[in-house]
């Protein structure tokens, strides 16, 4: 089995319930629309509708909140073949500075919190300093169950099976080892976790550690360590980093050998060896039979990993050292990496990250990531949350301080900026809606920082407009409904999706769909408005792509009409029907779409079309849906069935196994014929959420 790594980074703690239709020509007998029902909230509960057709609930638009039955606490890769050139000999590790779990530590002294990368053979992980998760590749037995969750520290993965750390001390497993690994349950004081083959290993702020699974090779005997400041595990080993040196569990000999010459300041473990970084900065290689290490001739290094068939290191002017053939080329600015047999995610100091090697299941999709605290190209630090503290004083928009980058260690001074945080108190709350109320309407003027806070949505097509889009972020945010993104990301929608709300404020995501001509907003309002009109709000039959829903829901919904002359709106989706062949390629049915804000992948799992009805009411339209009721008031047994069904009928030609805790989304149009469309003929996708932008 290929093996991840663990990557610990210490970092700044900055941080729909209607239906929509789907039409064939539009127009009058050709509605999509499930019955005369008018469109309503879903709020994850039955919705209620009275006899004269009202709904009790409002619009809410951005609304990222997980349904209830979601578990919480709570993505360009270039292939290479040399291995990095070695450099010449560099500057002395500082013994001082210790590895990256150290709690001198000037980021962690400055706002303890963590970010996490993650490689396994099927993905890669992301643990942002603001607590949220993301995940790229092609998820197995629940690796992608990651959305909704807050509060992540650390994140710890084998092939089969994650494990989240929250900021409480808990640690929360899914996949495929659940059952296994049941005596985290019982956890508590947990700082650090790391995962092997088989077995799952917690560190605990008293510096024990604790651990659980297969104890085959005496990888759980870690009862007896004491004084630990970090732990790694991986295939069938544990090894533990104390102030004396090194312990591991394979055997005495390999514990005494690994602390033989000068002192052990930090290790690593992968499925084939165990790395140990030296106080002067060299790193040791320590092969079965584990009696004696062999030097790679480094110098300068601070920071040591490893995975398997190769050893990792970073010097103190954050350069990449490896021995992984698959990288050719020199690799700065390097903070912590993580790595599978054939794919490294690098995790930058300005909170990007990069994909290395082979881009199976699309793992190596991480450009788009943004997890530590930055220094902007305008000089604002940004990637805080509201409520951080430095040395006991809330960090507030506005405050000026040192900042040490955390790859370089190079400091300077910076003026901070908290997305949201108009009026520089430090949170976000109506006084920021009402600031950002007057200077768009002309009665105030925001400048300097404050101008930067209100700037919420970095869009590349105005980047420093104040506009409708950042104040509903900002109202949103200080509501409750929707959290910013405080790292201030510019993806492939965002541009686009602000001049359509700019166009008509109705417009709450975007779906583009390669190798067709799909590429609309998604609009969204009561009574099926858009079933017949334009993002100008003018008649018109072939409508508008549109949601079910106002907000997310377990099975977010999305269609739009066939327009079969034009071939426009969905008709192509027709295309991708007649070509599904190529949706065995997991590259081709993973589909990138922005939903109320937040640009994921998903994948497509199930598809076919159904014929014509005796009637609309007799299709399986209501049920696919989830109409009007929602998803997510069903009960997991219902869950349950309405997959049953999708996998029975799916006309791909091959199974994909997906859980009532995945989150889902369907896609329809009309059916190829324009006289049975009024009769129930729909073309459907279902979709899984996989992974972020």
């Amino acid at each position: 089995m290929e093996r991840k790594h663990i990557i610990k980074i210490t970092v700044a703690s900055l941080l729909l319930a209607a239906v929509l239709a789907g039409g064939c020509m539009g127009g009058k007998g050709c509605s999509c629309r499930p019955g005369e029902d008018k469109q309503a909230e879903a709020t994850g509960s039955p919705v209620e509708i009275d006899p004269t057709g009202e709904v009790t609930a409002g619009p809410t638009w951005l609304v990222t909140a997980i349904p209830s039955d979601y578990p919480t606490p709570t993505p360009t890769a270039d292939p290479f073949a040399e291995p990095t050139p070695e450099p010449s000999a560099g500057p002395t590790a500082d013994p001082s500075a210790g590895p990256t779990w150290d709690p001198s530590d000037p980021m962690r002294a400055s706002f303890a919190r963590e970010a996490v990368v993650e490689a396994i053979t099927t993905g890669s992980f992301g643990v942002a300093s603001d607590g949220t998760v993301r995940f790229m590749g092609k998820p197995t037995t629940g690796q992608n169950l990651n959305y909704g969750r807050t509060g992540v520290i650390d994140v710890a993965a084998n092939d089969t099976t994650t494990a989240y750390l929250t900021s409480d001390g808990k640690v929360t497993v899914t996949g495929g080892m659940q059952l296994r690994f049941g005596e985290t349950m019982g956890w508590k004081d947990i700082v650090q976790i790391s995962m092997g083959d088989k077995h799952l290993v917690g560190l605990k702020k008293d510096g024990t550690v604790v651990a659980c699974g297969d104890n085959g090779k005496g990888q759980c005997n870690v009862s007896s360590w004491k004084g630990v400041l970090k732990i790694d595990a991986a295939g069938d080993m544990t090894v533990g980093v104390t102030a004396e040196g090194v312990l591991v569990t394979l055997s005495s000999e390999a514990q005494e050998a690994a602390n033989t010459g000068i002192k052990a300041i930090d290790a690593a473990a992968a499925p084939d060896h165990f790395a140990v970084l030296r106080e002067n900065g060299d790193v040791e290689v320590f092969t079965k039979p584990y009696k004696s290490g062999k030097s790679l001739g480094w110098s300068g290094i601070v920071k040591v990993f490893a995975s398997e068939g190769a050893t990792w290191g970073v010097n103190s002017a954050g350069r990449l050292f490896t021995t992984a053939s698959f990288v050719k080329r020199t690799v700065n600015d390097v903070y912590a990496v993580s790595a599978s047999a054939e794919h490294v995610v690098v995790l930058h100091g300005d909170g990007t990250c990069e994909g290395i090697g082979s881009n199976k299941f699309l793992r190596c999709n991480v450009s788009g990531w943004r997890l530590l605290p930055y220094v902007s190209e305008d000089k604002w630090l940004l990637g805080i949350t509201p409520g951080a503290r430095l040395n006991g004083e809330m960090v507030r928009t506005g405050m000026s301080f040192d900042y040490t980058e955390p790859a370089t260690g190079k400091t300077s001074r910076v003026t901070c900026v908290i997305l949201g945080d108009v009026n520089c108190d430090g949170f976000i709350t109506d006084a920021d809606v009402t600031a950002v109320e007057a200077h768009i309407s002309g009665k105030s003027t925001l400048t300097g920082a404050k101008l930067r806070a209100a700037n919420v949505m970095r869009d590349s097509s105005k980047p420093k407009s104040i506009d409708i889009n950042d104040l509903d972020i900002i109202k949103a945010e200080a509501k409750g409904t929707r959290t910013i993104d405080f790292y201030a990301k510019d993806d492939r929608y965002s541009g686009k999706l602000a001049d359509a709300r700019r166009k008509n404020p109705d417009a709450l995501g975007y779906i583009t769909i390669e190798e067709t001509n799909i590429s609309y907003p998604i609009m969204y309002d009561l009574n099926w408005f858009y079933n017949d009109h334009d993002i100008d709000r003018k008649p018109v039959t072939r409508g508008s792509i549109y949601f079910y829903f106002s907000h997310p829901t377990g099975n977010i919904v999305i269609t739009g009409h066939n327009a079969r002359s034009s071939g426009t709106m969905f008709h192509q989706l027709h295309n991708i029907q007649n070509s599904k062949y190529k949706l065995m390629n997991f590259k081709n049915r993973l589909w990138c779409i922005n939903t109320y804000g937040q640009t994921s992948y998903w994948e497509v799992w199930a598809m076919y079309e159904e014929g014509r009805f005796p009637k609309a009411s007799d299709s399986s339209q209501y049920f696919n849906t989830c109409w009007p009721n929602g998803f997510d008031s069903k009960t997991d047994a219902e869950k349950q069935k309405w997959i049953d069904y999708q996998q029975k009928k799916n006309q791909l030609g091959f199974t994909i196994n997906v859980s009532v805790k995945d989150r889902f989304m369907t896609i329809s149009t009309c059916g190829d014929s324009h006289s049975d469309s009024a009769y129930g003929a729909r073309l459907y996708f279902f979709l899984r959420l996989v992974g972020s932008d």
